[in-house]
């Protein structure tokens, strides 16, 4: 993992789109690149028990209040020896994009998630279509948070997301975007409950086109007892 992300502080209103998305009854989960526990806070109120991880010791002290157990490591070398679980959940929300070997830190999860347990991804999605528009011009400027966040060293399109969980030996039972159409000027000409059903219904068409995040709920494929003998899966580099 770079060097900057020990350095950054990641503090933002917790990914909510993705929290969501959890439909389970709450109990214990693991927060992996847990930032200044954004999201941590908002599984807490609803009953989780949550153990925190985070390359920053600063993130780990503003994620405490909110985590029963924060652990400062860098998942780029995989889960620590120490976490055990097992968990009902595991989150990794904007992580994997960091990381030189996610499938890794992936494999690394089988083991520590409960009989019936989740592992809940959000990803970044790089064909989204304001960056294609900025490709067509000739353009690919990293930034200082965002798709092109200047410490990310993988891209991932809905395709490829999709197969890098399934060749860490998981199965997507939820595949979502969030995300909406290019209004502009046009969208106070447009109610905004209709705008909305448009919105859901074109990011469900077109998934990789207008969605900016990219959201997985999956399953470890039981089928499969050595999980480290999964390929691994391909990525826009």
């Amino acid at each position: 993992m770079p060097a900057d992300c020990c350095e950054k502080m990641y503090q933002n209103a917790g990914n909510l789109p993705l929290l969501n998305m959890i439909t389970v009854a709450p109990g214990t989960a693991l927060d992996i690149g847990c930032g200044a526990g954004d999201s941590a806070r908002h599984l807490s109120e609803r009953g989780w028990r949550i153990t925190g991880i985070t390359i920053s010791a600063a993130e780990a002290e503003a994620a405490r209040r909110f985590c029963e157990r924060i652990i400062v490591a860098d998942c780029d070398q995989g889960l620590p020896a120490t976490v055990a679980g097992p968990f009902d959940l595991i989150l990794i929300s904007h992580l994997l994009e960091h990381l030189r070997h996610p499938d890794r830190l992936l494999n690394d999860c089988h083991s520590r998630l409960a009989v019936n347990g989740l592992i809940v991804v959000a990803l970044p999605n790089v064909l989204h279509y304001h960056q294609r528009f900025q490709y067509l011009l000739g353009k690919f400027r990293y930034a200082d948070a965002g798709i092109l966040d200047e410490t990310h060293l993988r891209f991932y399109t809905f395709d490829t997301a999709k197969e890098l969980m399934s060749n860490s030996g998981f199965t997507v039972t939820t595949a979502s975007v969030e995300g909406t159409l290019p209004w502009w000027k046009t969208r106070r000409l447009v109610p905004a409950g209709l705008r909305r059903r448009i919105d859901c219904a074109a990011c469900r068409r077109w998934p990789g086109l207008f969605g900016h995040q990219m959201m997985f709920i999956a399953k470890p494929d039981r089928r499969v007892a050595d999980v480290t003998q999964y390929k691994k899966a391909p990525t826009l580099r």
